[in-house]
């Protein structure tokens, strides 16, 4: 599930510390960003997903452990943060990328490898495994992509990893910064994670 991008274009903000609002728990990481959130989201009103919001804007990545959700409560919660993004057609890779009930809740979409009756239950399989940013290649890129994970391997695999563009950016010499000042890439969906 993706939330369509509100324009931020500026570093973040100073993060929260040790915020506790709304009976809503914010912890910043150890690290260049992320926050963990302590909340059941289920649970959250209005109030509550302003704060949600604010500490993704602060932090970039949000870490909500322990969350019990059904589709319908996975797509209350994105819509509290921002308008929902249109779901990855299948010529994109994602064949089988839906949920049981595809009418009902078509914002949210499966990405499995796991094989039932010979048939996988979701879409894209392990073609996520490379390294990429969600939906980068349109105009506007989405803001945000809410990962509900289910099963992850106990060894090797299924790490999720976020990247602090920001920081890469203000990392840059600077005379590398100032000769690519001004510069823009376009991407494209020829070549997408998805293949």
């Amino acid at each position: 599930m993706s939330r369509t991008n509100s324009a931020n274009n500026s570093s973040p903000a100073t993060p929260f510390v040790n915020a506790n609002l709304s009976g809503i728990e914010i912890l910043p990481l150890d690290a260049p960003l992320g926050a963990e959130v302590r909340c059941d989201v289920r649970s959250l009103d209005q109030d509550g997903a302003a704060v949600i919001h604010q500490a993704f804007l602060d932090n970039l990545a949000l870490l909500i452990r322990g969350q019990e959700m059904n589709d319908e409560d996975l797509m209350r919660f994105g819509s509290m943060l921002g308008e929902l993004a249109a779901p990855l057609p299948p010529e994109h890779g994602a064949e089988g990328a839906r949920t049981s009930d595809e009418n009902k809740y078509p914002m949210v979409s499966v990405v499995s490898n796991v094989v039932e009756n010979g048939k996988t239950i979701g879409g894209l399989g392990d073609g996520e495994a490379q390294w990429h940013t969600d939906f980068s290649y349109h105009e506007i890129p989405y803001a945000a992509s809410i990962l509900y994970a289910l099963e992850i391997p106990n060894t090797w695999g299924g790490d999720t990893s976020v990247l602090n563009m920001y920081a890469a950016l203000e990392a840059l010499p600077n005379a590398l910064r100032r000769q690519i000042e001004g510069m823009t890439i376009k991407g494209d969906q020829s070549m997408n994670s998805a293949g």
